[in-house]
């Protein structure tokens, strides 16, 4: 029996994008195209993964991310995030809120595919990797903000 994903996104061309590289691997597809329908179709189809987009009307990926893995029925499934939200803060959102995997567009659909069977292949998902993926991002976003345009900490006047 083929394993389902449940692509949640806005945007009707990515979910064609997606969903025609998934059914050409083997895969059984179901769309939502928002949060809310996401939640709902996860709750009724009990998917085996979701690929979720951060950004859209209604109730958007990181809001519907944090209901999913809230609720004993989802919690289980993996959730890959599949979004141009590519900034540091929006990575920690996710990994922090339970991603497997973060992925930004623009994307490579044979990289996704591999991303997908990984995450699907193994049993319990690797939680240090995500945890180390946290620390390095907070460390980044951290270096970011005491950083200014020019390169040099807050308070370095340059006349060490």
């Amino acid at each position: 029996m083929s394993k389902m994903v449940l692509i949640v996104d806005d945007s009707r061309m990515m979910r064609l994008m997606v969903r025609t590289n998934l059914e050409a691997a083997g895969f059984e597809v179901v769309e939502a195209e928002d949060g809310d329908d996401g939640i709902e179709k996860a709750a009724n189809e009990n998917p085996d993964l979701i690929i979720l987009d951060a950004v859209m009307p209604r109730l958007g990926g990181f809001d519907a991310l944090k209901v999913l893995k809230s609720d004993s029925k989802t919690a289980a499934i993996p959730v890959i995030m599949l979004t141009a939200q590519s900034n540091t803060t929006d990575q920690i959102e996710g990994w922090s809120g339970g991603a497997s995997e973060y992925v930004t567009k623009p994307f490579n659909p044979a990289t996704l595919m591999e991303i997908v069977q990984k995450v699907l292949g193994e049993e319990e998902y690797n939680l240090q990797k995500k945890e180390r993926q946290i620390e390095k991002l907070t460390v980044l976003q951290k270096l970011k903000e005491r950083t200014g345009a020019n390169g040099r900490s807050e308070g370095d006047g340059g006349d060490r």
